[in-house]
């Protein structure tokens, strides 16, 4: 709710009226009125403690008292006709000699300090006025600790503002980082070394207003802020599409941290999203074309020659008989770019059968009139919330943080009844102790977030959909017909106890366990709760990847791998396969894959790292990354959402303008036969060229010019600069091969600039490469950008909900095969790991040092009919793959089933569960 549609109150600060959202704190009205008042243990997600004491005011009972009251400002709330003042001498008084205290134990070394430049600290003595200390005495000195691999630890510059136990506790639910001492002599760390548990933990490196916790990654290649060259741009390791800035030197990404985004990731993101970057900087990565002409060994050529080599492949074969895989890691246009290219007949996305179903249904469901998909945000204020079929923590981990915080909607509101304000931190967990909104997950293989779930179950995923069938079924009064076992059915009674008083009900599902039918019967479920709470249906998908809406909308009909696979195998013709961003052989069984690349004629990627595919390939076209190009991903709610580069590669072109530069190729050779989209795209010299193509070709994106500016965005005639103005070296980091200062690089692309020059003033939310404002060094600058203290940024929020415009009531789901266990056969399904599910950030080094061991779990009743002993190794076979794990046990588990890890490099991908499997002991365990 903005303040347009809140009552606002009328408030005097320093003989100036303003008006002000009311309930609210002074603080946070000052800050929101862009007033610089001081502040350390305030957090907008966090709320008020009153800790540090930096944010006195004075406060006057009326126009006639000259003297006044010291209040602080954080645990003040506003009132009609208050008056305060910032600049009254005792309150600054006061704020300057807090400064002092603090920095009376505060090392010397801001040179040396990784958050020098950045630092909430260093802005906030400045803005109290001191200058000089006075304190000669000898400092306290701490012991750091090793937090692992992603988080440096350097306890002697805290300052006890308790924000970073607040949010790795309260706010994230961690438990392995606590404070220790009493009063004065505070120690803020874990009861030993060892890496942080918590899959948030690296936003302690922004939360921290010092640096007590800084990036290890970004200080082994370390650049001061102003020295990065940074760029909006948007998360891929996940469907969330949380935003991101990027900082770059020298063209290698430096560091990632949190881009502010009122309706979807606030200000914070998973360790995920914030050091899965390292793929971009790999030295494996793919940096020029090869081409393997027949019977020859693989060679380099340049880029020119490779699409004319791809070209002729076109000629030979004929157009209809190249076909192409696209894929939900790449952005929409260089998918759109591959179908315009080879024909929507033509053209395959790179999942399952089940799969492709699933996510049909979900962009299918989503584009109901009487269904609301809710943004993170509004996924906030949900007051009772049943997860089914995901694990979110690792499927959509920024998601999984936004449960967290609606289940202490119930507090919120007892405390709200006996006048205890949301933003009074302290007092509210004071006062509601454990009391929680029901949160019910029914998942496959466990939750983490079992500590505030009210219910918890595991089942297999057809049993889920069961489930779920007659949930909705009791709430509708009617009888549960479904094949589920009497103590199951007693747990949907008691689910529907739990969700009976809810007023903002929220259902959440996805893909992870491939079931189309679990998909319509959660958006039953959701229709049938809102009619319960009288209230709109909130229904909420969680996707495979980043751009799997995005891929799901560009096709009419789904065209999946097995259909691919029915094609390569049936045709008498020879065929090409153009591959885009994706490792294809990794979805087969091996032996399968063997046989559809004998069928081939030729096989063509478009990647920017090898993988088995690229290798088998006899055309690698290397292409820019997702930091180095401009592009679109659609998220779980339909929000597409844009990215830009942060630097520009040497030599590497974005996969849409190879395409098209290959579409115009073949068009100059074969004007007759080219079709209009093919015309269309040989037309496209410019990102926005691009751009127009998209809402031209597809009607689901008619509206797209309004995702972001477009290249001809300018402010005062002006781009927007990537570079800070303080931005150095921009000569003598070259001066070993040129003393001369290099011509900036161009960008045509967008209204961003690869320079210093520009205006950094007032940029449209989109544009924002970083946030900076006088005297606000430090990401909490951000409160400069926004229209309102945690609302949305000026100008709105970027990103256009393409969803919204469009009502389409969902087809008839297809008949798909049902799953038959044989005797001695298992139920395998998997399970998504945070570190090692997704194929680019598990190659970041941090992350892969945090990956647990890959077991495989299974009920001890069932390990017994298969002679299992927990602990040891088994062999599992899918068809002629094989997966040897150890064994863990779960009792939680369902019977007759199995739970595989869903790790991107395991011989069994976890795109071919569920599915019967045979297991049994290795040979060594068998003697």
């Amino acid at each position: 709710m903005n303040a347009d549609t809140q009552a606002l109150v009328t408030i005097n600060i320093d003989s100036l009226d303003y008006k002000v959202k009311a309930g609210t704190n002074l603080l946070e009205a000052c800050l929101g009125l862009a007033k610089d008042l001081p502040y350390f243990c305030w957090h907008p997600a966090m709320g008020s403690v009153g800790s540090c004491r930096q944010c006195a005011v004075q406060v006057f009972q009326d126009q006639e008292d000259t003297r006044g009251r010291m209040a602080m400002a954080c645990m003040t709330p506003v009132s009609e006709g208050m008056i305060i003042s910032l600049n009254h001498q005792q309150a600054k008084q006061f704020r300057q000699q807090c400064i002092e205290v603090i920095m009376a134990n505060h090392p010397h070394d801001c040179p040396v300090c990784e958050e020098g430049g950045e630092c909430h600290l260093q802005d906030m003595t400045l803005q109290s006025g001191h200058a000089l200390r006075r304190y000669k005495g000898a400092k306290k000195t701490y012991n750091n600790q090793d937090m692992g691999p992603c988080i440096g630890h350097e306890m002697n510059r805290c300052i006890s503002c308790y924000r970073c136990v607040r949010f790795y506790q309260d706010y994230a639910g961690g438990d392995d980082l606590v404070t220790l001492g009493s009063r004065e002599n505070v120690y803020f760390g874990r009861h030993e070394d060892g890496c942080l548990d918590s899959y948030f933990s690296g936003n302690l490196v922004e939360v921290c207003p010092t640096g007590v916790f800084y990036d290890k990654p970004f200080s082994n290649s370390f650049n001061r802020k102003w020295d990065l060259q940074s760029a909006p741009s948007i998360c891929s390791h996940c469907s969330i599409g949380c935003n991101l800035s990027v900082g770059s030197r020298q063209g290698k990404v430096k560091r990632i941290t949190n881009r502010y985004h009122g309706q979807i990731n606030g200000y914070f993101l998973c360790d995920r999203g914030r050091y899965g970057y390292s793929y971009n900087n790999s030295e494996q990565r793919l940096t020029q074309c090869e081409v393997t002409p027949e019977n020859s060994p693989m060679v380099s050529t340049d880029y020119a020659a490779t699409l004319d080599y791809v070209g002729q492949i076109f000629t030979e074969l004929g157009q209809q008989n190249v076909l192409a895989l696209g894929s939900a890691n790449a952005s929409l246009e260089d998918n759109l770019a591959l179908q315009s290219l080879v024909g929507k007949e033509n053209f395959y996305g790179a999942v399952s059968a089940h799969q492709s179903h699933a996510q049909s249904r979900v962009t299918q469901q989503l584009q109901r009139a009487t269904i609301h998909t809710p943004s993170l945000k509004q996924i906030e204020q949900a007051d009772g919330i049943i997860i089914l079929g995901e694990d979110l923590l690792h499927s959509a981990p920024r998601m999984a943080l936004s449960v967290r915080q609606a289940s202490r909607n119930l507090g919120l509101e007892q405390a709200a009844q006996v006048g205890i304000a949301s933003w009074q931190d302290e007092s509210v967990r004071i006062h509601t102790q454990d009391r929680r909104s029901p949160i019910i997950c029914v998942t496959c293989g466990g939750s983490e977030l079992a500590d505030i779930s009210a219910l918890n179950l595991q089942l297999t995923p057809s049993q889920i959909t069961s489930f779920t069938l007659a949930l909705t079924s009791h709430l509708a009064g009617q009888p549960e017909s479904h094949d589920l076992p009497a103590e199951v059915i007693a747990l949907v009674h008691q689910a529907a106890e739990l969700l009976a008083g809810a007023k903002r009900p929220l259902v959440i599902s996805g893909t992870s366990s491939n079931q189309p039918a679990l998909i319509d019967a959660a958006a039953e479920l959701s229709l049938g709760l809102a009619n319960m709470a009288q209230s709109q249906a909130w229904l909420s998908y969680s996707l495979s990847a980043s751009n799997s809406m995005g891929l799901s909308l560009l096709q009419d009909e789904a065209h999946h791998l097995e259909q691919l696979q029915q094609r390569i195998n049936s045709s008498p013709e020879p065929l090409a396969l153009m591959v885009l961003q994706t490792d294809w052989l990794a979805f087969q069984d091996a032996a399968m894959a063997t046989a559809m690349q004998q069928k081939l004629q030729h096989l063509i990627v478009i990647d920017q790292l090898p993988s088995a595919t690229s290798r088998a390939a006899d055309v690698v076209i290397a292409c820019a990354s997702l930091h180095e190009s401009e592009g679109t991903l659609v998220n779980h709610e339909g929000r597409a959402q844009r990215y830009f580069a942060a630097y520009e590669p040497a030599s590497l072109q974005p996969a849409w303008r190879s395409l098209a530069n290959l579409t115009r190729w073949l068009t100059e050779q074969q004007p007759k036969t080219s079709t209009a989209s093919q015309q269309a795209l040989a037309q496209c010299q410019h990102f926005d060229d691009m751009s127009r193509l998209v809402s031209q070709l597809n009607t689901a994106f008619k509206h797209w010019d309004q995702v972001a500016p477009n290249a001809d965005f300018r402010i005062a005639g002006m781009k927007i600069p990537r570079q800070s103005h303080r931005y150095s070296g921009r000569t003598s980091i070259y001066a070993d091969i040129d003393v001369s200062e290099r011509k900036q690089p161009l960008d045509e692309d967008s209204a961003l600039a690869f320079t210093m020059e520009g205006s950094p003033v007032n940029p449209a939310a989109a544009l924002i490469p970083q946030v900076w404002s006088p005297g606000w060094n430090s990401n909490e600058a951000i409160n400069k950008f926004q229209a309102e203290i945690d609302g949305p940024l000026k100008g709105g929020d970027p990103g256009l909900r393409i969803l919204d415009h469009q009502d389409t009531p969902p087809s008839t789901p297809a008949n798909l095969p049902i799953l038959m266990l044989n005797k001695g056969e298992l139920l395998a399904v998997s399970q998504g790991r945070m570190f090692d599910s997704e194929p680019l950030s598990a190659m970041a080094s941090a992350l892969r040092q945090r990956c647990t061991s890959a077991v495989a779990s299974i009920h001890p009743d069932t390990a017994a009919q298969f002679n299992l002993q927990e602990g040891h190794q088994v062999s599992i076979c899918l068809g002629k793959s094989q997966w040897q794990l150890p064994v863990s046990f779960d009792s939680a588990m369902p019977l007759q089933s199995l739970l595989l890890p869903a790790q991107w490099h395991a011989p069994i991908h976890a795109s071919r569960l569920p599915a019967a499997v045979t297991v049994k002991p290795t040979q060594q365990e068998a003697n």
